[in-house]
């Protein structure tokens, strides 16, 4: 549970933005203009909180008769919201609420003439960690696709392209009207690439980004199946270890590009399981690329695949390999959700939202469905140790 106080004047409407626990109000006050002159003092206001209960309680108020609770859910979405319950004489009151819930909170005391203004203003929130916000259904469809790295591509007539990088057989496409029944179709795909990410430029025209093998690289394409190589982003594998590349690309609200790619601490040469780190670079042009300081996970989460990026909300899937792994093979990888509200410092989820049964899952891509949920696609394992033979699955991510 956190709480903020704020002196804003209650009915006044305001747009709050909670990042990272905390809350923060675009106007702060416009009590001048809108407040009454009461004789009557406000009383202040104290939350506390246990778990999913709520107490409040509020000091007495000299010649007051009465007080009355004032709560609005958050956030806010206009005056019509806001209830309130007389509350007679009491100065306290405690509630059970639900996790996840969020309510602003604030009292005004009353006699047999007027009431006095509003008392602070509390926005709490119950803690609702370690509960995801989202489902996960598979779909428990046997495509017969086998490989890793795949990135799915929503096209105009709704039907799904599919790359999917297939070993010495190097990048391979699928197509499916449905996201579902997949066929194979022939393109021209970089020759030696893998991990493809691509993005849809302003032309209609797409822009792939790959390994090749140690270098990630760039490609361009009129209709996704002719592709011509381009150049070179700059960013390379510059410590020389396996556990490097499968990039993601996505455009930002501003038209900017940002790629994410795995990589380990310089300084970590062949670094055991659970090293792994995200780091992040910029473009303008989507060809040179500036690189973001800092990483943007740690401690083995990697794959990363970003389903949204707008102002203030950026939700991805994240694979986590577990530390040690070489000690304990049969540990799985498995696939969390993670939330940002700049896609540079990332909350993950503890619990998975994809796993599989006695095996790993990896790689994440996915497409959106048009109804806030999307379709993921993972390559999926049958065994832990050794792990081969990865097949695609897919299933359905919506929020609960």
């Amino acid at each position: 549970m956190k709480t903020r106080k704020f002196s804003i004047l209650f009915v006044f409407l305001v747009t709050v933005c909670l990042t990272a626990g905390t809350a923060m109000a675009s106007e702060t006050t416009i009590f001048d203009s809108l407040s009454h002159r009461s004789a009557l003092a406000a009383p202040t206001l104290t939350v506390t909180t246990s778990g999913t209960t709520v107490s409040l309680s509020w000091s007495s108020v000299a010649g007051a008769t009465g007080y009355t609770l004032y709560y609005v859910p958050y956030p806010y979405t206009g005056p019509d919201s806001i209830g309130n319950i007389p509350m007679g004489t009491e100065t306290s009151m405690s509630i059970s609420l639900w996790k996840g819930a969020a309510f602003y909170a604030a009292v005004k005391s009353y006699d047999s003439v007027e009431s006095s203004g509003y008392s602070n203003i509390d926005l709490f929130t119950i803690d609702d960690s370690g509960q995801s916000k989202w489902t996960f259904t598979e779909d428990n469809v046997n495509f017969g696709i086998y490989g890793v790295s795949p990135e799915a591509v929503l096209l105009d007539d709704g039907s799904v392209r599919l790359y999917v990088t297939g070993g010495r057989q190097g990048m391979k496409l699928y197509r499916a009207s449905d996201g579902l029944t997949f066929t194979k179709e022939t393109a021209s795909l970089p020759l030696g690439g893998s991990d493809p990410t691509l993005i849809r430029l302003g032309d209609g025209t797409y822009r792939m980004y790959y390994n090749d093998p140690d270098t990630i690289k760039t490609a361009t394409s009129p209709d996704g199946l002719a592709w011509t190589k381009e150049s070179s982003t700059g960013i390379s594998n510059t410590n020389g270890n396996g556990a490097w590349g499968v990039p993601d690309s996505i455009e930002l609200p501003n038209g900017r590009i940002r790629l994410y790619w795995v990589d380990t601490p310089i300084g970590t040469p062949n670094p055991p399981n659970g090293y792994e780190v995200i780091k992040s670079a910029i473009s303008s042009n989507g060809l040179t690329f500036t690189k973001e300081r800092g990483f943007r996970t740690k401690g083995g989460y990697a794959d990363p695949h970003i389903l949204l990026a707008k102002k203030g909300n950026w939700i991805g899937l994240f694979s986590l390999i577990p530390l040690f792994t070489e000690e304990d093979p049969n540990v799985p990888i498995t696939i969390h959700v993670g939330t940002s509200t700049d896609g540079l410092t990332w909350s993950l989820e503890s619990e998975p939202i994809i796993s599989v049964s006695g095996g790993h899952v990896v790689d994440p891509a996915s497409y959106p469905l048009g109804d806030g949920s999307y379709r993921v696609y993972y390559p999926a394992t049958s065994e832990l140790n050794p792990p081969h033979n990865s097949f695609i699955k897919s299933g359905i991510l919506k929020r609960k």
